[in-house]
Protein backbone atom coordinates (compact mmCIF):
# COMPACT_ATOMS: atom_id res chain seq x y z
CA UNK A 1 0.00 0.00 0.00
CA UNK A 2 0.87 3.79 -0.55
CA UNK A 3 1.32 5.43 2.71
CA UNK A 4 -0.38 8.38 3.87
CA UNK A 5 1.61 11.33 3.98
CA UNK A 6 1.48 14.86 5.74
CA UNK A 7 2.90 17.92 4.83
CA UNK A 8 4.82 19.42 7.47
CA UNK A 9 6.46 22.88 8.02
CA UNK A 10 9.23 23.77 10.56
CA UNK A 11 9.92 27.36 11.05
CA UNK A 12 13.08 28.02 13.23
CA UNK A 13 15.07 30.86 14.47
CA UNK A 14 17.86 31.53 11.71
CA UNK A 15 20.59 31.17 14.36
CA UNK A 16 19.44 27.88 15.33
CA UNK A 17 19.09 26.79 11.98
CA UNK A 18 21.98 24.21 11.42
CA UNK A 19 21.80 22.61 15.17
CA UNK A 20 17.85 22.13 14.54
CA UNK A 21 18.96 20.32 11.19
CA UNK A 22 21.18 18.19 13.16
CA UNK A 23 18.07 16.88 15.17
CA UNK A 24 15.57 16.67 11.96
CA UNK A 25 18.22 14.40 10.31
CA UNK A 26 18.98 12.42 13.54
CA UNK A 27 14.97 11.59 13.00
CA UNK A 28 15.09 10.46 9.56
CA UNK A 29 11.41 10.83 9.05
CA UNK A 30 10.97 14.26 6.78
CA UNK A 31 11.91 14.45 3.04
CA UNK A 32 12.63 17.79 2.39
CA UNK A 33 11.65 20.00 -0.48
CA UNK A 34 13.49 22.47 -1.41
CA UNK A 35 12.02 26.21 -1.72
CA UNK A 36 15.06 27.75 -3.57
CA UNK A 37 17.61 27.32 -6.10
CA UNK A 38 20.26 25.11 -5.21
CA UNK A 39 23.25 27.20 -6.28
CA UNK A 40 26.32 28.22 -3.89
CA UNK A 41 29.84 28.02 -4.15
CA UNK A 42 30.19 25.46 -1.12
CA UNK A 43 27.45 22.75 -3.04
CA UNK A 44 29.87 23.10 -6.11
CA UNK A 45 33.03 22.44 -4.42
CA UNK A 46 31.46 19.48 -2.94
CA UNK A 47 30.15 18.32 -5.65
CA UNK A 48 33.48 18.77 -7.84
CA UNK A 49 34.95 16.75 -4.47
CA UNK A 50 32.48 13.91 -5.56
CA UNK A 51 32.93 13.57 -9.00
CA UNK A 52 36.81 13.84 -8.33
CA UNK A 53 36.44 10.87 -5.57
CA UNK A 54 33.94 8.35 -7.51
CA UNK A 55 36.65 8.87 -10.36
CA UNK A 56 39.42 7.87 -8.17
CA UNK A 57 37.43 5.06 -6.70
CA UNK A 58 36.09 3.74 -9.89
CA UNK A 59 40.29 3.81 -10.91
CA UNK A 60 41.23 1.99 -7.90
CA UNK A 61 39.14 -0.86 -7.97
CA UNK A 62 39.96 -1.89 -11.58
CA UNK A 63 43.67 -1.81 -10.27
CA UNK A 64 42.35 -3.70 -7.46
CA UNK A 65 44.04 -7.70 -7.44
CA UNK A 66 43.79 -10.44 -4.80
CA UNK A 67 47.15 -9.37 -4.07
CA UNK A 68 46.29 -5.96 -3.78
CA UNK A 69 42.89 -6.06 -2.38
CA UNK A 70 42.47 -4.06 0.66
CA UNK A 71 42.13 -6.76 3.94
CA UNK A 72 40.55 -4.02 6.03
CA UNK A 73 39.51 -0.12 6.28
CA UNK A 74 42.03 2.33 6.75
CA UNK A 75 41.98 3.79 10.04
CA UNK A 76 45.24 6.20 9.56
CA UNK A 77 44.62 9.69 9.02
CA UNK A 78 45.81 10.21 5.31
CA UNK A 79 45.41 13.19 2.88
CA UNK A 80 42.95 12.05 0.85
CA UNK A 81 43.56 14.98 -2.01
CA UNK A 82 47.23 13.65 -2.63
CA UNK A 83 46.02 9.83 -2.93
CA UNK A 84 43.58 11.35 -5.60
CA UNK A 85 46.17 13.44 -7.46
CA UNK A 86 48.55 10.60 -7.42
CA UNK A 87 46.44 8.04 -8.68
CA UNK A 88 45.22 10.46 -11.28
CA UNK A 89 49.02 11.46 -12.44
CA UNK A 90 49.83 7.55 -12.84
CA UNK A 91 46.52 6.88 -14.89
CA UNK A 92 46.94 10.08 -17.12
CA UNK A 93 50.70 8.85 -17.60
CA UNK A 94 49.39 4.89 -18.71
CA UNK A 95 47.01 6.58 -20.94
CA UNK A 96 49.79 9.17 -22.53
CA UNK A 97 52.32 6.02 -22.55
CA UNK A 98 49.61 3.69 -23.80
CA UNK A 99 49.23 6.05 -26.69
CA UNK A 100 52.50 6.13 -27.11
CA UNK A 101 53.19 2.65 -27.78
CA UNK A 102 50.04 2.28 -29.88
CA UNK A 103 51.29 5.01 -32.14
CA UNK A 104 54.64 3.56 -32.29
CA UNK A 105 53.22 0.07 -33.18
CA UNK A 106 52.22 1.55 -36.14
CA UNK A 107 55.69 2.40 -37.23
CA UNK A 108 57.34 -0.55 -36.14
CA UNK A 109 54.82 -2.20 -38.47
CA UNK A 110 56.00 -0.30 -41.48
CA UNK A 111 59.84 -0.45 -40.34
CA UNK A 112 59.74 -4.35 -40.05
CA UNK A 113 59.31 -4.67 -44.02
CA UNK A 114 62.61 -3.04 -44.81
CA UNK A 115 64.54 -4.81 -42.16
CA UNK A 116 66.83 -3.67 -38.83
CA UNK A 117 69.07 -1.15 -40.31
CA UNK A 118 70.95 2.13 -38.56
CA UNK A 119 69.67 5.17 -40.30
CA UNK A 120 73.42 6.61 -39.67
CA UNK A 121 75.19 3.69 -41.63
CA UNK A 122 73.04 4.86 -44.74
CA UNK A 123 74.36 8.30 -44.27
CA UNK A 124 78.16 6.92 -43.62
CA UNK A 125 77.66 5.52 -46.80
CA UNK A 126 76.41 8.28 -48.74
CA UNK A 127 79.52 10.27 -47.31
CA UNK A 128 81.54 7.56 -49.73
CA UNK A 129 79.54 8.03 -52.54
CA UNK A 130 77.78 5.09 -51.72
CA UNK A 131 73.86 6.47 -51.92
CA UNK A 132 70.94 3.64 -50.43
CA UNK A 133 67.19 4.04 -51.12
CA UNK A 134 64.24 2.06 -50.74
CA UNK A 135 61.13 1.56 -53.08
CA UNK A 136 58.06 -0.57 -53.37
CA UNK A 137 57.37 -2.20 -56.55
CA UNK A 138 54.83 -4.40 -58.11
CA UNK A 139 55.55 -8.17 -58.36
CA UNK A 140 54.20 -8.41 -61.94
CA UNK A 141 56.75 -5.98 -62.81
CA UNK A 142 60.14 -7.42 -63.62
CA UNK A 143 63.14 -5.95 -61.79
CA UNK A 144 66.12 -5.11 -64.74
CA UNK A 145 67.96 -2.46 -62.70
CA UNK A 146 69.89 0.24 -64.99
CA UNK A 147 73.87 -0.37 -65.44
CA UNK A 148 75.63 0.92 -61.75
CA UNK A 149 72.26 -0.01 -59.88
CA UNK A 150 71.73 -2.78 -57.51
CA UNK A 151 68.54 -3.78 -56.86
CA UNK A 152 67.75 -6.19 -53.75
CA UNK A 153 64.45 -7.69 -52.26
CA UNK A 154 64.06 -7.35 -49.28
CA UNK A 155 60.54 -8.60 -47.98
CA UNK A 156 57.05 -9.23 -50.20
CA UNK A 157 53.68 -7.53 -48.80
CA UNK A 158 51.09 -9.15 -50.96
CA UNK A 159 51.65 -7.91 -54.23
CA UNK A 160 54.39 -5.36 -53.61
CA UNK A 161 58.17 -6.26 -53.04
CA UNK A 162 60.39 -3.96 -50.75
CA UNK A 163 63.08 -3.45 -52.31
CA UNK A 164 66.81 -1.69 -51.33
CA UNK A 165 68.51 0.54 -53.97
CA UNK A 166 72.11 0.63 -54.37
CA UNK A 167 73.80 3.17 -56.58
CA UNK A 168 77.36 5.06 -56.42
CA UNK A 169 77.89 8.35 -57.37
CA UNK A 170 75.50 10.35 -59.56
CA UNK A 171 73.71 7.19 -60.95
CA UNK A 172 70.09 8.28 -61.05
CA UNK A 173 68.39 4.85 -59.26
CA UNK A 174 65.45 5.41 -61.81
CA UNK A 175 62.60 5.26 -58.70
CA UNK A 176 61.28 7.36 -56.78
CA UNK A 177 62.30 6.47 -52.87
CA UNK A 178 60.64 6.08 -49.99
CA UNK A 179 61.40 8.51 -46.95
CA UNK A 180 61.74 6.46 -43.76
CA UNK A 181 61.65 6.94 -40.10
CA UNK A 182 64.92 8.61 -38.71
CA UNK A 183 65.40 5.91 -35.67
CA UNK A 184 66.09 2.27 -36.73
CA UNK A 185 64.13 -0.71 -35.82
CA UNK A 186 65.87 -1.95 -32.69
CA UNK A 187 65.75 1.45 -31.29
CA UNK A 188 61.73 1.09 -31.60
CA UNK A 189 61.71 -1.40 -30.13
CA UNK A 190 63.91 -0.74 -27.22
CA UNK A 191 61.79 2.32 -26.65
CA UNK A 192 58.35 0.60 -26.70
CA UNK A 193 60.25 -2.04 -24.02
CA UNK A 194 61.09 0.61 -22.10
CA UNK A 195 57.10 2.58 -22.21
CA UNK A 196 56.14 -0.83 -21.11
CA UNK A 197 58.17 -0.95 -18.40
CA UNK A 198 56.90 2.34 -17.37
CA UNK A 199 53.52 1.55 -17.55
CA UNK A 200 54.14 -2.03 -15.65
CA UNK A 201 55.97 0.86 -12.46
CA UNK A 202 52.62 3.00 -13.40
CA UNK A 203 50.52 0.46 -12.52
CA UNK A 204 52.09 -0.95 -9.86
CA UNK A 205 52.11 2.22 -8.42
CA UNK A 206 48.46 2.40 -8.75
CA UNK A 207 48.28 -1.03 -6.93
CA UNK A 208 49.93 0.61 -3.98
CA UNK A 209 47.28 2.81 -3.48
CA UNK A 210 44.55 0.61 -3.70
CA UNK A 211 44.90 0.04 0.50
CA UNK A 212 43.63 3.45 0.44
CA UNK A 213 40.02 2.54 -1.04
CA UNK A 214 37.88 2.28 1.59
CA UNK A 215 39.04 5.10 3.18
CA UNK A 216 37.98 7.21 -0.02
CA UNK A 217 34.98 5.22 -0.07
CA UNK A 218 34.37 6.93 3.33
CA UNK A 219 35.16 9.94 2.40
CA UNK A 220 32.88 9.95 -0.54
CA UNK A 221 29.94 9.26 1.84
CA UNK A 222 30.94 11.65 3.64
CA UNK A 223 31.10 14.24 1.06
CA UNK A 224 27.63 12.51 -0.61
CA UNK A 225 26.03 13.39 3.36
CA UNK A 226 27.94 16.95 3.79
CA UNK A 227 26.12 17.78 -0.15
CA UNK A 228 22.68 16.71 1.33
CA UNK A 229 23.06 18.78 4.49
CA UNK A 230 24.41 21.78 2.79
CA UNK A 231 21.68 21.69 -0.05
CA UNK A 232 18.90 21.19 2.94
CA UNK A 233 20.12 24.48 4.01
CA UNK A 234 20.65 26.37 0.83
CA UNK A 235 17.31 25.37 -0.26
CA UNK A 236 15.34 26.83 2.75
CA UNK A 237 13.17 29.63 3.06
CA UNK A 238 14.48 32.87 5.14
CA UNK A 239 12.34 35.16 6.24
CA UNK A 240 13.72 38.23 8.64
CA UNK A 241 14.72 36.21 11.51
CA UNK A 242 13.15 32.95 10.50
CA UNK A 243 13.87 29.84 8.44
CA UNK A 244 11.15 28.10 7.19
CA UNK A 245 11.91 23.99 5.94
CA UNK A 246 9.07 22.10 3.92
CA UNK A 247 8.52 18.53 3.50
CA UNK A 248 6.87 15.25 3.37
CA UNK A 249 6.37 12.69 6.38
CA UNK A 250 4.50 9.36 6.75
CA UNK A 251 1.71 9.84 9.00
CA UNK A 252 2.45 7.73 11.03
CA UNK A 253 5.56 9.51 12.27
CA UNK A 254 3.93 12.75 12.76
CA UNK A 255 3.91 12.33 17.12
CA UNK A 256 8.00 11.70 16.86
CA UNK A 257 8.32 15.05 14.73
CA UNK A 258 6.14 16.96 17.39
CA UNK A 259 7.93 15.18 20.48
CA UNK A 260 11.27 16.57 19.14
CA UNK A 261 9.36 19.55 18.28
CA UNK A 262 8.11 20.68 21.87
CA UNK A 263 11.96 19.32 22.89
CA UNK A 264 13.85 22.08 20.56
CA UNK A 265 10.99 24.51 20.47
CA UNK A 266 10.17 24.67 16.88
CA UNK A 267 7.70 26.05 15.15
CA UNK A 268 5.66 23.05 13.34
CA UNK A 269 2.89 22.72 10.93
CA UNK A 270 1.01 19.95 9.52
CA UNK A 271 -1.44 19.82 6.60
CA UNK A 272 -2.58 17.16 4.05
CA UNK A 273 -1.08 17.37 0.61
CA UNK A 274 -2.92 19.16 -1.76
CA UNK A 275 -3.25 17.99 -5.48
CA UNK A 276 -0.50 20.62 -6.93
CA UNK A 277 2.08 18.79 -3.95
CA UNK A 278 4.52 17.02 -5.16
CA UNK A 279 4.23 14.05 -2.80
CA UNK A 280 7.00 11.48 -2.83
CA UNK A 281 5.55 7.74 -2.62
CA UNK A 282 6.60 5.20 0.07
CA UNK A 283 5.15 1.85 -0.55
CA UNK A 284 4.59 -0.66 2.50
CA UNK A 285 3.31 -4.04 1.78
CA UNK A 286 3.45 -7.84 3.82
CA UNK A 287 6.21 -9.62 3.16
CA UNK A 288 5.15 -11.70 0.71
CA UNK A 289 4.16 -9.06 -1.89
CA UNK A 290 7.51 -7.29 -0.89
CA UNK A 291 8.76 -10.30 -3.15
CA UNK A 292 8.31 -8.69 -6.37
CA UNK A 293 10.19 -5.32 -4.94
CA UNK A 294 13.51 -6.28 -7.06
CA UNK A 295 11.99 -6.75 -10.05
CA UNK A 296 9.96 -3.04 -9.49
CA UNK A 297 13.38 -1.48 -8.57
CA UNK A 298 15.01 -2.99 -11.46
CA UNK A 299 12.89 -1.08 -14.17
CA UNK A 300 12.49 1.85 -12.16
CA UNK A 301 8.66 2.65 -12.03
CA UNK A 302 6.57 3.68 -9.32
CA UNK A 303 3.58 4.80 -8.64
CA UNK A 304 1.92 8.62 -7.55
CA UNK A 305 1.11 9.52 -4.70
CA UNK A 306 -2.46 9.62 -5.50
CA UNK A 307 -2.21 6.92 -7.37
CA UNK A 308 -2.70 2.87 -6.51
CA UNK A 309 -0.47 0.29 -5.89
CA UNK A 310 -0.50 -2.51 -7.65
CA UNK A 311 2.12 -5.01 -6.56
CA UNK A 312 -0.19 -7.32 -4.72
CA UNK A 313 -1.55 -8.08 -8.22
CA UNK A 314 1.33 -7.47 -10.34
CA UNK A 315 3.24 -10.11 -8.32
CA UNK A 316 0.20 -13.12 -8.75
CA UNK A 317 -0.02 -12.49 -12.38
CA UNK A 318 3.38 -11.72 -13.32
CA UNK A 319 4.32 -15.10 -11.78
CA UNK A 320 1.21 -16.47 -13.40
CA UNK A 321 2.59 -14.90 -17.04
CA UNK A 322 5.93 -16.31 -16.47
CA UNK A 323 4.70 -20.15 -16.04
CA UNK A 324 2.46 -19.93 -19.15
CA UNK A 325 5.12 -18.11 -21.48
CA UNK A 326 8.39 -20.51 -20.25
CA UNK A 327 5.93 -23.07 -19.25
CA UNK A 328 9.02 -26.10 -19.81
CA UNK A 329 9.85 -27.56 -16.01
CA UNK A 330 13.48 -28.65 -17.34
CA UNK A 331 13.94 -25.34 -18.39
CA UNK A 332 12.90 -24.35 -14.67
CA UNK A 333 15.13 -26.39 -13.39
CA UNK A 334 18.38 -25.27 -15.11
CA UNK A 335 16.85 -21.56 -13.72
CA UNK A 336 16.23 -23.07 -10.20
CA UNK A 337 19.88 -24.38 -10.00
CA UNK A 338 21.72 -21.52 -11.67
CA UNK A 339 19.83 -19.37 -8.50
CA UNK A 340 20.38 -21.83 -5.89
CA UNK A 341 24.32 -21.91 -7.24
CA UNK A 342 24.86 -17.72 -7.02
CA UNK A 343 22.74 -17.45 -4.13
CA UNK A 344 24.80 -19.96 -2.42
CA UNK A 345 27.96 -18.11 -3.72
CA UNK A 346 26.55 -14.86 -2.93
CA UNK A 347 25.45 -16.00 0.55
CA UNK A 348 27.70 -14.05 2.59
CA UNK A 349 27.96 -10.76 0.42
CA UNK A 350 24.25 -10.31 0.11
CA UNK A 351 22.04 -9.52 3.09
CA UNK A 352 18.89 -8.83 1.36
CA UNK A 353 17.69 -12.10 -0.37
CA UNK A 354 14.55 -10.88 -1.91
CA UNK A 355 15.85 -11.15 -5.49
CA UNK A 356 16.44 -14.80 -4.65
CA UNK A 357 13.00 -15.69 -3.34
CA UNK A 358 11.68 -13.51 -6.30
CA UNK A 359 13.61 -16.09 -8.76
CA UNK A 360 12.89 -19.22 -6.51
CA UNK A 361 8.52 -18.27 -6.75
CA UNK A 362 9.31 -17.89 -10.54
CA UNK A 363 11.12 -21.04 -11.14
CA UNK A 364 8.36 -23.04 -9.13
CA UNK A 365 5.62 -21.32 -11.63
CA UNK A 366 7.94 -22.20 -14.59
CA UNK A 367 7.88 -26.14 -12.71
CA UNK A 368 4.64 -26.44 -11.71
CA UNK A 369 2.97 -25.22 -15.65
CA UNK A 370 5.59 -27.52 -17.28
CA UNK A 371 4.30 -30.59 -15.10
CA UNK A 372 0.81 -29.76 -15.74
CA UNK A 373 1.75 -29.25 -19.57
CA UNK A 374 4.06 -32.28 -19.71
CA UNK A 375 6.94 -30.38 -21.08
CA UNK A 376 10.29 -31.29 -19.68
CA UNK A 377 13.07 -30.07 -22.47
CA UNK A 378 10.69 -30.26 -25.13
CA UNK A 379 7.17 -32.72 -25.69
CA UNK A 380 7.90 -34.67 -28.72
CA UNK A 381 11.24 -36.83 -27.15
CA UNK A 382 8.64 -38.01 -24.48
CA UNK A 383 6.08 -39.07 -26.49
CA UNK A 384 3.54 -41.28 -24.46
CA UNK A 385 6.05 -42.17 -21.94
CA UNK A 386 4.85 -38.82 -19.36
CA UNK A 387 1.69 -37.26 -19.79
CA UNK A 388 0.55 -33.91 -18.73
CA UNK A 389 -1.36 -33.48 -15.18
CA UNK A 390 -3.89 -31.54 -17.09
CA UNK A 391 -4.35 -32.75 -20.74
CA UNK A 392 -7.01 -29.88 -21.29
CA UNK A 393 -3.56 -27.39 -21.44
CA UNK A 394 -2.10 -29.37 -24.00
CA UNK A 395 -4.95 -28.40 -26.76
CA UNK A 396 -3.89 -24.89 -28.56
CA UNK A 397 -7.73 -23.80 -28.55
CA UNK A 398 -8.09 -24.22 -24.86
CA UNK A 399 -4.98 -22.61 -24.22
CA UNK A 400 -5.87 -19.61 -26.16
CA UNK A 401 -9.45 -19.69 -25.06
CA UNK A 402 -7.41 -19.19 -21.22
CA UNK A 403 -5.28 -16.41 -22.65
CA UNK A 404 -7.99 -14.51 -23.15
CA UNK A 405 -10.65 -15.37 -20.33
CA UNK A 406 -7.01 -14.32 -17.77
CA UNK A 407 -6.89 -11.67 -20.38
CA UNK A 408 -10.50 -10.42 -19.24
CA UNK A 409 -10.71 -10.74 -15.84
CA UNK A 410 -7.40 -8.91 -15.47
CA UNK A 411 -8.54 -5.96 -17.30
CA UNK A 412 -11.76 -6.51 -15.43
CA UNK A 413 -9.75 -6.53 -11.74
CA UNK A 414 -8.67 -2.84 -13.10
CA UNK A 415 -11.83 -1.59 -14.02
CA UNK A 416 -13.62 -3.52 -10.51
CA UNK A 417 -11.08 -0.76 -8.36
CA UNK A 418 -11.47 2.18 -10.29
CA UNK A 419 -15.03 1.80 -9.40
CA UNK A 420 -13.98 1.55 -5.90
CA UNK A 421 -12.03 4.37 -6.20
CA UNK A 422 -14.69 6.41 -7.67
CA UNK A 423 -17.76 4.87 -5.36
CA UNK A 424 -20.09 7.35 -4.63
CA UNK A 425 -19.91 9.43 -7.74
CA UNK A 426 -21.67 7.95 -10.76
CA UNK A 427 -17.90 7.04 -12.69
CA UNK A 428 -18.64 4.19 -11.49
CA UNK A 429 -21.39 3.45 -13.73
CA UNK A 430 -18.92 4.33 -16.56
CA UNK A 431 -16.09 1.81 -15.24
CA UNK A 432 -18.95 -0.94 -15.35
CA UNK A 433 -19.62 -0.14 -18.62
CA UNK A 434 -16.10 -0.94 -19.61
CA UNK A 435 -16.50 -4.44 -17.85
CA UNK A 436 -18.99 -4.72 -19.82
CA UNK A 437 -17.03 -4.01 -23.54
CA UNK A 438 -14.23 -6.23 -21.68
CA UNK A 439 -16.18 -9.14 -21.65
CA UNK A 440 -17.98 -8.59 -25.08
CA UNK A 441 -14.22 -7.86 -26.37
CA UNK A 442 -13.59 -11.62 -24.93
CA UNK A 443 -16.51 -13.40 -26.77
CA UNK A 444 -15.41 -11.36 -30.00
CA UNK A 445 -12.00 -12.34 -29.95
CA UNK A 446 -12.97 -16.06 -29.45
CA UNK A 447 -15.66 -15.50 -32.31
CA UNK A 448 -13.16 -14.37 -34.86
CA UNK A 449 -9.43 -16.17 -33.79
CA UNK A 450 -10.99 -19.49 -32.43
CA UNK A 451 -13.81 -19.64 -34.35
CA UNK A 452 -16.68 -19.75 -30.71
CA UNK A 453 -19.80 -18.80 -31.84
CA UNK A 454 -20.73 -15.93 -29.96
CA UNK A 455 -23.55 -16.08 -27.41
CA UNK A 456 -26.78 -14.02 -28.43
CA UNK A 457 -26.93 -12.42 -24.98
CA UNK A 458 -23.26 -11.25 -25.22
CA UNK A 459 -24.97 -8.27 -27.64
CA UNK A 460 -26.01 -6.92 -24.58
CA UNK A 461 -22.62 -5.86 -23.54
CA UNK A 462 -22.21 -4.05 -26.92
CA UNK A 463 -25.57 -1.97 -26.19
CA UNK A 464 -24.67 -1.35 -22.47
CA UNK A 465 -21.00 -0.89 -22.63
CA UNK A 466 -20.35 2.09 -25.07
CA UNK A 467 -23.85 3.83 -23.56
CA UNK A 468 -22.97 3.79 -19.94
CA UNK A 469 -18.91 4.60 -20.94
CA UNK A 470 -20.56 7.97 -23.61
CA UNK A 471 -22.82 9.09 -20.49
CA UNK A 472 -21.06 8.26 -16.89
CA UNK A 473 -17.45 9.34 -17.79
CA UNK A 474 -17.52 12.37 -16.66
CA UNK A 475 -20.24 13.32 -14.33
CA UNK A 476 -20.91 17.44 -15.10
CA UNK A 477 -23.74 19.08 -15.46
CA UNK A 478 -25.93 18.38 -18.82
CA UNK A 479 -25.43 22.02 -19.80
CA UNK A 480 -21.36 21.30 -19.91
CA UNK A 481 -22.11 17.28 -20.55
CA UNK A 482 -23.59 18.37 -23.99
CA UNK A 483 -20.90 21.07 -24.74
CA UNK A 484 -18.30 18.65 -24.68
CA UNK A 485 -19.87 15.55 -25.58
CA UNK A 486 -18.77 16.14 -29.39
CA UNK A 487 -15.20 16.57 -28.59
CA UNK A 488 -15.03 13.48 -26.22
CA UNK A 489 -17.26 10.96 -28.73
CA UNK A 490 -14.50 10.01 -31.31
CA UNK A 491 -11.56 9.71 -28.72
CA UNK A 492 -13.96 7.40 -26.79
CA UNK A 493 -15.04 5.24 -29.48
CA UNK A 494 -11.08 4.60 -30.38
CA UNK A 495 -10.74 3.48 -26.88
CA UNK A 496 -13.88 1.25 -26.68
CA UNK A 497 -12.11 -0.37 -29.86
CA UNK A 498 -8.60 -0.80 -28.02
CA UNK A 499 -10.32 -2.89 -25.57
CA UNK A 500 -10.68 -5.31 -28.61
CA UNK A 501 -6.78 -5.57 -29.20
CA UNK A 502 -5.81 -5.50 -25.38
CA UNK A 503 -7.52 -8.64 -24.90
CA UNK A 504 -5.99 -10.01 -27.93
CA UNK A 505 -2.48 -8.79 -26.81
CA UNK A 506 -3.07 -11.56 -23.66
CA UNK A 507 -2.59 -14.54 -26.77
CA UNK A 508 1.17 -13.14 -26.60
CA UNK A 509 1.31 -15.79 -23.43
CA UNK A 510 -0.01 -18.71 -26.03
CA UNK A 511 2.60 -17.87 -28.46
CA UNK A 512 5.49 -17.19 -27.05
CA UNK A 513 5.35 -20.76 -24.73
CA UNK A 514 4.30 -22.14 -28.24
CA UNK A 515 7.21 -21.21 -29.57
CA UNK A 516 9.78 -22.25 -26.94
CA UNK A 517 8.37 -25.76 -26.67
CA UNK A 518 8.51 -25.47 -30.64
CA UNK A 519 11.91 -24.81 -30.27
CA UNK A 520 13.13 -27.13 -27.81
CA UNK A 521 11.68 -30.22 -29.55
CA UNK A 522 13.24 -28.89 -32.41
CA UNK A 523 16.71 -28.85 -30.82
CA UNK A 524 16.36 -32.38 -29.84
CA UNK A 525 16.20 -33.32 -33.15
CA UNK A 526 19.37 -32.00 -33.76
CA UNK A 527 23.46 -33.54 -32.88
CA UNK A 528 24.15 -33.27 -29.24
CA UNK A 529 26.24 -30.25 -29.50
CA UNK A 530 23.47 -28.56 -30.89
CA UNK A 531 20.57 -29.69 -29.01
CA UNK A 532 23.01 -28.05 -25.77
CA UNK A 533 23.32 -24.83 -27.84
CA UNK A 534 19.53 -24.46 -28.99
CA UNK A 535 18.47 -25.49 -25.83
CA UNK A 536 20.81 -22.91 -24.19
CA UNK A 537 19.66 -20.03 -26.65
CA UNK A 538 15.85 -20.98 -25.77
CA UNK A 539 16.63 -21.00 -22.09
CA UNK A 540 17.85 -17.08 -22.85
CA UNK A 541 15.11 -16.54 -25.25
CA UNK A 542 12.68 -17.48 -22.37
CA UNK A 543 14.03 -15.34 -20.00
CA UNK A 544 13.93 -12.28 -21.87
CA UNK A 545 10.70 -12.92 -22.91
CA UNK A 546 9.91 -12.94 -19.51
CA UNK A 547 10.83 -8.87 -18.71
CA UNK A 548 9.12 -8.25 -22.52
CA UNK A 549 5.55 -9.90 -22.12
CA UNK A 550 4.75 -10.50 -18.87
CA UNK A 551 5.83 -7.06 -17.73
CA UNK A 552 4.20 -5.55 -20.25
CA UNK A 553 1.15 -7.02 -19.98
CA UNK A 554 0.95 -5.70 -16.23
CA UNK A 555 2.61 -2.29 -16.81
CA UNK A 556 0.72 -1.16 -20.00
CA UNK A 557 -2.61 -2.80 -20.90
CA UNK A 558 -3.43 -3.42 -17.13
CA UNK A 559 -1.97 -0.18 -15.90
CA UNK A 560 -3.78 1.64 -19.08
CA UNK A 561 -7.14 0.46 -17.55
CA UNK A 562 -6.56 1.12 -14.34
CA UNK A 563 -5.52 4.56 -15.12
CA UNK A 564 -2.10 4.02 -13.44
CA UNK A 565 0.54 6.49 -14.80
CA UNK A 566 4.14 5.67 -13.11
CA UNK A 567 4.64 9.10 -12.03
CA UNK A 568 5.53 8.33 -8.50
CA UNK A 569 9.24 9.30 -6.95
CA UNK A 570 11.48 7.77 -4.38
CA UNK A 571 10.51 8.80 -0.63
CA UNK A 572 14.10 9.71 0.40
CA UNK A 573 14.12 11.11 3.51
CA UNK A 574 16.93 13.40 5.25
CA UNK A 575 18.69 11.40 7.65
CA UNK A 576 21.82 10.38 8.32
CA UNK A 577 24.18 7.75 6.74
CA UNK A 578 24.54 4.33 8.73
CA UNK A 579 27.42 2.70 9.39
CA UNK A 580 29.67 5.81 7.84
CA UNK A 581 32.80 4.56 9.29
Amino acid sequence: MIVPMKKVFMIVQKKDFVPSLEEMRALGVVHVEHNDVLKSDDITAIKDDIQLLEQVIRILENAKTDDHAPKEALDSVFEWREVTECVLHQMKKIEVLSDNILKRQGLINKLQKWGNFEPQDISHLKEKGINVSFCEMPVSQKIVPKEGVIVEVLSRTGGINNCMVITTGSVDPGHEGIVLPAKSLSHEHDSQEKEKNNIKRAEDELKAQVKYLPALKRKLREKEEKLVFKEVIVGAKNTGELTLLKGYCPQKTCSQIETKAKEHQWGILFEDPSEEDKVPTLLENPKWVSVINPLINFIGILPGYKEVDINPFLLLFFSLFVGILVGDAGYGFIYLLTCAIAHFAMRKKVKDITFFKLIYLLCGCIIVWGVFTGTYFGQEWLGSSVKPVIPWLVDPKNLQTLCFLVGAIHLSIAHCWRMILFYPSLVILSEAGWIFLVWGMYFAARMFILDVAFPGAGIILFILGPLLVYLFSEVTPLKKYLQTVSGQLFPKTLDIIGVFSDIVSYIRLYAVGLATVAIADAANRMSISWIIILHAINILLAALAILVHALRLNTLEFSRHLGLEWTGFTYDPFRKTENIN
